[in-house]
């Protein structure tokens, strides 16, 4: 049985001639900002898709759904300035970084503002289960700076977490109805198809593209394995485990799509980005991915069946995909089974003594950490001389709540936990309640995903250190709120009935 996509509600969204002129200036302005200080090629191409995308808003009368599917589009090309560079430094985060992403984050923050300040009947969507708790964890990661070795390094990090706050804030109080969800959805695949085939070729050619201006590096061969020297892809994302994790999240969304009532076309284009990303993910050679990713996918199957929605009559088309990807994972299973033998180095066994040390460390500083983004520069001493020698990027503990308890303390550790179990709770309430249809895909979809990466995320610390995977996770959590707000209102903020 296949799911017909129907409409939460559909209500056409309007911006005003007041919040378009003020758009207007608030572009203008920071492209003179940008034309005054030399923008590079970078800002060039960002300003260019600027212009693009106030142009497109103003021609449809809605800009709010346009920035909304611009910013899901762009989070993993990473335009950006960074600022207050910490040359020779060691830690997650090394610059205050300014991306096309924020932009569009801020004009969507001055279209909400500006909407609620007109209208009275808007409503703020603050999901205070989920919202709480992240507050605390941000007060606690701000009350451990002043204990920091480098406090510049804590407060960058504290940028990009507040950054990643208003993002989740933001979009589950902007996504409004069906139509922006669509928007939504096309913005993201189309990302992973991108994603996808750059993916592909940076693995056969063992070289860049040159989307430099993208976030693409020159390091593809640095990620070399033992294996036949295979190179691993990253996408833009910067490294092969953090693209390994920005697939496995968005992949479920992918499979989910195959089952919702689309023209048959539209369905192949999705069945062969499933297949190209799922084989990008397989030679990113990231074995927390491939783990992320299977259960992940076992997990998706499992809601469909349980829902009615995987029959033998109707599900057997998208099924086809399923069987084509476990047919591909065979042909390269050579592969995966040397990867799965590989010791890189003694890289896997070192992961064990870093957590040994980190658990050393919070040992020495339960209640606020030793800073954060500080955790390489105050524990060297926990660690063998060995462990220095493999570089600081290799020195942070590869565990996402170890990582966050040795630097910010138990309470912000205990902080972020809470905010996810609350998050994973209000999203597994969503899916139970909710009836069949693009929403409750939706829903799964980002349920299934979002686990796929914290699952990745005790071998990895991406979700502190790298600003795409961070940014995707976070909007995901938002685009469920909303998702789930939308079902049970049909009046939703700045939209009329």
């Amino acid at each position: 049985m296949e799911i017909k996509v129907f409409h939460i509600f559909e209500i056409k969204g309007r911006v005003s001639i007041p919040l378009q002129l003020g758009l207007i200036a608030m572009v203008a302005l920071s492209g003179g900002l940008f034309i005054l200080r030399g923008p590079s090629a970078t800002w060039a191409a960002a300003a260019a898709i600027g212009g693009i995308l106030l142009a497109l808003g103003l021609a449809i009368r809605n800009m709010r759904r346009m920035l909304l599917a611009a910013l899901a589009f762009l989070l993993p090309f990473y335009l950006h300035k960074g600022l207050f560079v910490q040359e020779g430094r060691t830690g997650e985060i090394l610059s205050l970084n300014v991306a096309a992403i924020d932009v569009l984050l801020l004009l969507l923050a001055f279209l909400w503002l500006a909407e609620m300040a007109v209208d009275k009947r808007c409503k703020v969507r603050a999901c205070a289960r989920i919202t709480v708790p992240a507050a605390i964890w941000f007060s606690m990661s701000a009350l451990s700076i002043p204990k920091a070795v480098d406090l510049t390094l804590g407060l960058l990090q504290l940028t990009m977490m507040l950054k990643l706050l208003v993002l989740y804030l933001v979009v589950a109080n902007q996504v409004r109805n069906a139509s922006d969800t669509k928007a939504i959805v096309i913005a993201l695949l189309g990302g992973l198809f991108l994603q996808s085939v750059l993916g592909l070729y940076q693995r056969w050619t063992g070289q860049p593209l040159g989307l430099w201006f993208l976030g693409e590096t020159p390091q593809i061969r640095n990620f070399k394995l033992d294996l036949g020297l295979t190179p691993r892809p990253q996408g833009t994302i910067g490294h092969p485990n953090d693209y390994a994790m920005y697939l496995e999240m968005l992949l479920p969304l992918a499979l989910a799509m195959l089952f919702a009532g689309i023209k048959p076309r539209y369905k192949l284009l999705i069945g062969l980005t499933f297949c190209m990303g799922a084989v990008a993910l397989l030679f990113s050679l990231s074995r927390g991915g491939w783990l992320g990713f299977g259960l992940g996918i076992v997990v998706m199957l499992f809601l469909l069946t349980h829902r009615g929605v995987i029959r033998l009559r109707g599900g057997i088309s998208p099924l086809i995909w399923v069987i084509l990807l476990l047919m591909i994972g065979l042909a390269f299973s050579g592969l995966v089974s040397s990867r799965l033998r590989s010791s890189d180095r003694g890289a896997f066994k070192s992961r064990f003594t870093l957590m040994q040390g980190a658990i050393a460390m919070i040992e020495d500083h339960p209640l606020l950490g030793v800073g954060l983004n500080n955790y390489t520069l105050a524990g060297l001493r926990y660690y063998p001389e060995q462990v220095q020698e493999w570089g600081p990027g290799a020195a942070e503990v590869h565990n996402i709540f170890l990582l966050i308890a040795a630097e910010v303390g138990l309470v912000g550790a205990a902080a972020f936990l809470w905010s996810l179990v609350a998050f994973f709770k209000h999203g597994l309430e969503f899916v139970r309640r909710a009836s069949m249809g693009l929403p409750w895909l939706i829903g799964s979809a980002i349920l299934v995903g979002s686990s796929a990466a914290l699952l990745h995320n005790q071998a990895d610390y991406a979700l502190m250190a790298n600003p795409q995977v961070a940014s995707l996770f976070w909007f995901m959590v938002g685009w469920l709120v909303a998702i789930s707000g939308n079902a049970g209102d049909r009046t939703q903020p700045g939209e009329s009935k």
